[in-house]
């Protein structure tokens, strides 16, 4: 489920971030509006690390299992 989630916020997030891409090496802004579109990639790709963080948390992580004889177990750590 997260990663579908993940999948629905980075199609178009991405899709911003190609066109801010694009307009600034075809535009070459300046002032103002170059800065707005500096701000654009920059947050983009700061949302797209918090969706990498999101989901290494929500990834099931491996499980270690030890074998241990019933009898010698007391249930004390």
């Amino acid at each position: 489920m997260s990663a579908l989630i993940a999948h629905e916020i980075r199609n178009p997030l991405a899709a911003i971030s190609g066109a801010v891409q694009v307009l600034q090496s075809e535009l070459r802004p300046t002032g103002e509006t170059g800065e707005l579109m500096s701000i654009v990639l920059r947050e983009s790709r700061r949302v797209s690390q918090t969706i990498d963080q999101f989901l290494n948390l929500a990834s099931p992580q491996s499980q270690e299992f030890t074998h241990f004889a019933p009898a010698t177990w007391s249930g004390k750590r």
